[in-house]
This record gives C-alpha cells, structure tokens and sequence, in this order.
C-alpha cells in the first residue's frame, strides 16, 4: 500500500487526472494506512508517507481527510526531538500548508503574492476538473 502512495505522489505532477481519480478510489483506505503505519514504522518514514498523502489530499480539495493526515504528521514530527531531515520536512509542510491557501499571504499583506497562491489553486483544480475547488480559489482570490 505504500508503493501505491508513491505511485500516486509521482503520478500527481505528471499525470494529474490519473492520480486524482485513483485517490479518490481509494480514499477511505489512505488515511487507515496511515493510522496502521503510525504504529509500526519510525517516525521519520511516517512524516514521509504523511507528507505525501497530505500533498495528494491537498490536491483533490478533502479537508477532512487533510485534517487528518496533517494531525497525525504533526504528532510524529513531535515525537522525533532534535532536529533532521525528517523533522525540517513535517516543519516545511507545515508552513507550506498555512501558505498555500493564500489567506497567510493576505492577511500580512502580501496581496500580489496572494492573489498568485490563489490563482495556482485555480489552475490546479481546473486542470483537476474540480469544480467546487475552483469556485472555492475564485472566491478567494476575490477577498484579495
């Protein structure tokens, strides 16, 4: 099942439909994965595979799912203690989440750089063919 989430995380810069369906087929089994692997591997292969699907699940526009992969990345980078690769990882993916909505950008100000994560979301969604995703950055970037 790991294999299948690197399979999906390189399939997702270049084949982004193929990923998006083949995720969404296995959805409810991603996140389960994640829950079993928590207990069995280090925390640093978790931050990875983590990671990976947190990227996967930012792309089909499932917060829920987001949600959770994010928390339990969160916990295993806590639980590494000094810093590594795998600590520096879950730490960038942690501010990348915050400012890949735009919304960080925005409030401090960055309105140009704002408009640009918004207008990225745009193009990531139609090219997903997600509807309710696109609509969603539209009206964002509208607040900008």
């Amino acid at each position: 099942m790991t294999d299948l989430v690197g399979f999906l995380y390189q399939q997702s810069s270049q084949n982004t439909q193929l990923a998006a369906q083949l995720t969404l087929l296995e959805l409810p089994n991603l996140p389960a994965l994640l829950e079993q692997q928590r207990a069995t591997v280090p925390a640093e292969q978790l931050i990875d595979l983590a990671g990976s699907l947190e990227q996967l699940f930012a792309d089909l526009g499932r917060p829920q799912a987001l949600v959770r992969v994010v928390a339990i990345r969160e916990q295993a980078a806590q639980a590494l203690g000094e810093w590594s690769n795998a600590r520096f990882r879950a730490e960038r993916l942690s501010i990348e989440r915050r400012l890949d909505s735009g919304d960080c950008l925005r409030a401090l100000g960055r309105l140009d750089e704002a408009a640009a994560a918004h207008e990225e979301a745009i193009r990531r969604a139609e090219k997903r063919e997600d509807f309710r995703a696109t609509a969603v950055s539209k009206l964002q970037l509208g607040t900008v």
